[in-house]
């Protein structure tokens, strides 16, 4: 088997034959010199390795996912408070004292029609 694999790495590598059977004799005796048992403890070493690597990555995403999300400063000007806006609409909603029933209105530019305003307490139009 050996000699099958030099072969073909000679022919693949333009190193003589020599050299690549020298190279893999090495390479089986230390793979022999070391106890099964050591192969074993590597082995699981390893698997180790992987499962803290993967167990890592989940704590890094949950650390990640608790975080406020970042904007990209270029995209801020997107980025807006729906709630806020709504919230400053109905203080601003708040002040409005009386307004035309025209389609109208000097020196103002109508951004929304509301069906009804109650102005001094007439919970009516007719009142």
């Amino acid at each position: 088997m050996i000699a099958t694999v030099a072969e073909h790495l000679a022919q693949t590598t333009s190193q003589p034959a020599e050299q690549v059977w020298h190279g893999l004799e090495y390479l089986r005796r230390l793979v022999t010199a070391v106890p099964t048992n050591a192969w074993i403890a590597i082995g699981c070493g390893l698997v180790g390795l992987v499962v803290l690597r993967r167990v890592w990555a989940v704590i890094r995403r949950e650390i990640r996912l608790r975080r406020p999300a970042t904007i990209h400063p270029a995209l801020q000007k997107y980025s807006v408070d729906r709630a806020e806006i709504q919230r400053q609409q109905r203080e601003l909603a708040a002040g409005i004292v009386a307004t035309s029933t025209s389609g109208r209105l000097a020196g103002y530019r109508l951004v929304r029609q509301v069906e009804a305003v109650f102005v001094e307490g007439y919970t009516s139009p007719e009142d």
